[in-house]
């Protein structure tokens, strides 16, 4: 473990508060809110900090995906927010509301899963629908007459 000095005490700050994001393996919308507890349970609250735990917590591919994002500067030049926005646009595109409502309305319950599978993963096609503040009682409807 690091020890970083802060004002009169120490933190101890593991070098690696998560593991590196690999695009190939991940969903970046996960790993930023994994990030961003990181940041809550270490008390790490400067902007610039925040830019240089996010650079590296980027595996090699990754960080040579946001660098050519930022050229003609450097991943360095950005903020944390520009960088995580770059990388949001890259990795998160957002998705037709009526492809993602296509997907949720077909979705069939498969003969391996149990009943919370299938509601977990009928609520996670919901979470990208639009529904607001109809998820519970769409999720509920569309269980309900599926059962």
């Amino acid at each position: 473990m690091q020890v970083i000095k802060m004002a009169e005490q120490q933190m101890y700050c593991p070098l690696a508060i998560i593991e590196k994001f690999d695009p190939k393996k991940g969903d970046f919308t996960i790993f930023k809110e994994r990030l961003n507890q990181s940041f809550i349970a270490y008390e790490v609250t400067t902007m610039e900090r925040k830019r240089a735990i996010l650079l590296n917590s980027l595996n090699e591919e990754c960080y040579v995906i946001v660098r050519s994002l930022c050229v003609p500067n450097l991943p360095e030049a950005k903020t944390f927010d520009q960088l995580i926005t770059l990388l949001m646009d890259y990795f998160s595109p957002v998705a037709s509301i009526f492809e993602e409502r296509q997907k949720f309305y077909h979705a069939v319950k498969r003969e391996s899963e149990s009943v919370s599978e299938w509601s977990a993963r009928v609520k996670q096609l919901a979470a990208n629908c639009n529904f607001w503040r109809r998820v519970t009682s769409t999720v509920t409807q569309y269980l309900y007459n599926w059962g």
